[in-house]
């Protein structure tokens, strides 16, 4: 397609108005992935299942390049969407009820969509997570089991008067970038190499530091693959683009 944008402005407002325009989508690529690997991996440590998992996830879900973009990546396949975090949070039986999408997709101001095939999908996919999400089990339970809280507890009782965030955390956490970007993907991975063959199995906490630096790697090496997944697609894409600029960028 031929490219309109000449100018950073212009891209910028043109890719501005795509997203405001388009409708917000619910996705369930990501926890269709991760159902799988879950599933599949029973019995691994969660952080290693939990590596797997987004490995899995960046390898097998959708990805585009929309027009006149320069910086790629899409956290779903919607073109503006949102996933569905069955495994991070607890979602009090209302996502397996045809309702609660029609109230959601009537609701003012920023309504919510899904398509019925996924629609479908997600009501399948629901009765694996009940009782195994991060926020309403596994975290509960551990702090039950340690005494942190009471039967009728929660995190929330630890911290009364503090906003307690669990789950997903988009704009609320600040990446190392600084170490990213000196080391890149193929330097923490040789990072976490390092420290793999430094530790001591007489180490009481071997195991645990063992599954952490497996799990850097199994995150890092699916990173890496992921660029080279739009990289392919950007390239397979010049091909047919009849616009030179476009082409060139």
């Amino acid at each position: 397609m031929i490219s309109e944008a000449s100018s950073p402005l212009k891209r910028t407002l043109k890719l501005k108005k795509n997203l405001l325009s388009s409708k917000y989508e619910l996705c369930v690529e990501r926890i269709r992935y991760f159902t799988e690997i879950y599933k599949k991996f029973p019995d691994d440590p969660e952080v290693i299942k939990r590596a797997k998992a987004v490995s899995h996830t960046l390898k097998n879900m959708t990805i585009f390049i929309r027009d006149d973009e320069l910086l790629v990546g899409a956290e779903t396949s919607k073109n503006l969407g949102e996933n569905i975090h069955l495994d991070l949070r607890t979602y009090r039986n209302t996502l397996d009820k045809k309702s609660t999408f029609k109230k959601l997709a009537r609701r003012k101001p920023q309504p919510f969509f899904i398509d019925e095939d996924d629609r479908i999908e997600l009501s399948e996919l629901i009765p694996f997570w009940k009782e195994k999400s991060l926020e309403g089990y596994r975290i509960n339970k551990k702090l039950l089991l340690e005494g942190l809280i009471g039967g009728p507890g929660s995190v929330s009782s630890l911290a009364p008067n503090i906003a307690m965030h669990q789950g997903t955390t988009e704009g609320h956490l600040c990446a190392g970038y600084e170490k990213l970007l000196k080391l890149g993907y193929n330097g923490i991975i040789r990072e976490s190499e390092f420290y793999l063959n430094q530790l001591n199995t007489e180490d009481p906490q071997y195991q645990s530091k063992h599954d952490f630096y497996q799990a850097v790697k199994i995150y890092y090496e699916a990173a890496i693959e992921f660029a080279r997944r739009y990289s392919t697609l950007a390239s397979n894409l010049a091909k047919c683009e009849e616009n030179n600029q476009r082409r060139i960028e």
